[in-house]
């Protein structure tokens, strides 16, 4: 009878774990299957990728519910946090699965989701990317002007230059342009044909450094840095090239902070307050952005450097073009 009631017990004891009856219970057995799902979307789509959304939306109104009623729930918002930044890095396949930017937005018009619950709005998102990737384009573009000046100089010294140092600038080439589209393993394979066809570059390395930053392998990425600086004239030079590869690659954040120490080392280093002003325009600080360009120009005019003067004109004209016209002011008829 004894060994009956002790079975009767684990058995009501394992009920209840498959059962969770609190609300942090249900939470955590929540965050469980979803991270299940998510961790496997690399692999597969789940059968109904739609319970992803709906897990997500029951999980932080879970979560919000025990934050308010003063709940212990510390370890289950970390692991909710965790699965976010899992998704943001699976959204492209997350909303492939979902069967597309139509599919979605009929789901979203059905769900009626609050703007806070972004696993919603993944399709608006990535479209905001390209958007922002066409603009790293243009500055792409302008930024190649300058390397075009430098190109110019080099045939000009040499007359031909040699064959390696133009199969290198055809790699770095590609390498840029699939950076910008955010190919990073085939960026690094073009980058080191560049490098393995003109090893003494440094601005190769700081590329490959920014491809390996991109590919989330730091201690790649800071070896391939350390090469590139020691390869420069200065540390100002290094600063410029690396933001320039950050901009490419739409961390603006970065490059604005290579730009800053490149400008605290060389204030009157145009082409850092050019990097400056375009990774203000991407982060959205469209008023910082213009101001900075303004200082650019004036730089630039002021140390006889016109073709970069012309380049910031360039971006300030595109900017002022994109921003809001502010409300004329209606003199009243007497």
């Amino acid at each position: 009878m004894e060994n009956s009631h002790e079975q009767t017990a684990l058995a009501m004891s394992k009920t209840s774990q498959k059962n969770p009856q609190t609300r942090v219970e249900t939470l955590r057995s929540l965050l469980n299957e979803l991270q299940l799902q998510v961790v496997k979307l690399a692999e597969h789509c789940p059968p109904d990728p739609q319970q992803i959304l709906i897990k997500l939306d029951e999980a932080a109104d879970l979560l919000e519910a025990l934050q308010q009623a003063g709940g212990a729930a510390s370890g289950e918002k970390s692991l909710y946090e965790t699965i976010l930044a899992q998704l943001q890095k699976q959204r492209k396949r997350f909303l492939g699965c979902l069967g597309g930017e139509q599919k979605l937005a009929e789901l979203r018009a059905l769900r009626q989701p609050p703007a806070d619950h972004w696993w919603w709005f993944v399709d608006q998102a990535l479209a905001s990317e390209r958007q922002q990737t066409r603009r790293r384009r243009l500055i792409t573009l302008g930024i190649g002007a300058l390397v075009l000046m430098v190109l110019t100089i080099l045939y000009r010294q040499f007359l031909a230059p040699d064959p390696a140092l133009q199969a290198s600038i055809g790699y770095q080439t590609l390498a840029e342009n699939l950076l910008v589209e955010g190919r990073y393993e085939e960026a690094l394979v073009q980058t080191n044909l560049a490098i393995e066809s003109w090893p003494d570059s440094p601005n190769l390395y700081a590329l490959q450094g920014v491809v390996y930053h991109m590919m989330d392998e730091p201690e790649k990425a800071a070896q391939s840095f350390e090469t590139a600086k020691a390869g420069y004239p200065d540390e100002v030079s290094f600063y410029v090239e690396r933001a320039q590869f950050y901009l490419m690659a739409g961390q603006a954040e970065l490059a604005l902070a290579d730009a800053e120490a490149a400008l605290a080392l060389n204030p009157d280093s145009a082409i850092s307050l050019l990097q400056k002003a375009q990774a203000y325009e991407a982060l959205g600080d469209r008023e910082m952005a213009l101001d900075t360009y303004q200082l650019a120009a004036d730089t630039a005019d002021r140390i006889g450097d016109a073709r970069l003067q012309v380049i910031v004109r360039m971006n300030m004209g595109q900017l002022m073009q994109s921003m809001p016209a502010l409300p004329q002011e209606i003199t009243p008829t007497p």
